[in-house]
């Protein structure tokens, strides 16, 4: 799989020293490999509840 994705995370395509493997919490399918940062950032994606939350946050504090 690193080979596959030319060693590069599989959503902002920096070269992974480190990697995590990235799962579908409902199927557990493997999706790809993903650097630290953007397998945090996934992880608020698979929430939709409190990804809402966080985006009526964000558009109430820039009114």
């Amino acid at each position: 799989m690193t080979e596959r994705q030319g060693n590069k995370c599989k959503i902002c395509r920096v070269e992974l020293t480190k990697f995590h493997i990235d799962h579908c919490h409902k199927t557990n399918k493997v999706r790809g490999l993903l650097c630290h940062r953007c397998n945090i950032r996934l992880a608020a994606l698979d929430d939709a509840e409190w990804h809402a939350s966080a985006l009526q946050y964000l558009k109430d504090a820039a009114a």
